[in-house]
């Protein structure tokens, strides 16, 4: 959480039930309700998005007054300042080009398929400039890909990035 509020650049390559939806969950909903910009969660698919984190964010803003669901369009409006947290799918990447957004999770990056880091460096990147914003990664180890190599050089940085590597034994949410 410290992380998140000092502007580091998080990546968490844990097992999987190890709380990083739970954690992504809270952190787009605060930083929406806190900054009034918009957020961005990218899973691997938009199937993914529809199926595993959707459902998270909805449960969680069940009953909720200030927020407005989209089931068709997954997204999530905060009505006080009419800003949304959406849920997308990389496999479509050229439709998220020149947005912006405050904060972009890229989850289960290690699963992402068409050259990942150049889809961070020409796409997502710009979309966080506008705001200062700030880059999640999260995934479970996937071998040595891309994101052994961005979790190797988070470690070698870490005034920039925050590394968190827990399981499903460190989960307070199971």
């Amino acid at each position: 959480w410290f992380a998140y509020r000092a502007g580091l650049t998080i990546v968490l390559p844990c097992g999987r039930r190890s709380g990083k939806s739970e954690f992504f969950t809270e952190v787009l909903i605060e930083d929406v309700m806190q900054y009034g910009k918009p957020c961005l969660y990218l899973a691997s698919t938009q199937e993914s998005a529809r199926e595993i984190m959707w459902p998270k964010l909805r449960q969680r803003l069940l009953g909720n007054t200030n927020w407005t669901l989209h089931d068709s369009t997954l997204e999530a409006v905060y009505k006080p300042s009419q800003t949304p947290i959406r849920f997308r799918g990389v496999e479509k990447v050229d439709n998220l080009a020149g947005k912006a957004y405050r904060v972009v999770v890229a989850d289960e990056y290690a699963l992402w398929k068409k050259d990942p880091p150049t889809i961070v460096k020409q796409i997502l990147a710009p979309m966080i400039a506008d705001f200062d914003g700030i880059l999640m990664y999260g995934s479970s180890k996937r071998g040595k890909n891309h994101l052994y190599e961005l979790h190797q050089k988070a470690l070698l940085n870490p005034d920039k990035y925050f590394v968190g590597d827990w399981t499903v034994f460190d989960n307070p949410f199971v």
